[in-house]
């Protein structure tokens, strides 16, 4: 689901988002697009309801290094 979106950072198609950075503030990141209340994290972390309206708005999600 979100490896589209990392690919869109760094080019690569299937480039796997790097959570651990992100979660250690190694990597700043910016993700638009995601329906209200819900925040970045590992997919695991979401519910199914949550998964669900991600998917819903799944073209419409960028995301860029701040």
């Amino acid at each position: 689901m979100m490896h589209g979106v990392s690919g869109q950072m760094t080019g690569t198609p299937d480039a796997s988002m790097p959570y651990a950075r992100i979660a250690n503030g190694s990597l700043q990141v910016e993700m638009a697009g995601l329906p209200p209340g819900i925040s970045l994290k590992k997919p695991n972390f979401y519910s199914r309801e949550q998964l669900e309206s991600i998917l819903r708005v799944q073209d419409q999600l960028t995301l860029t290094d701040k």
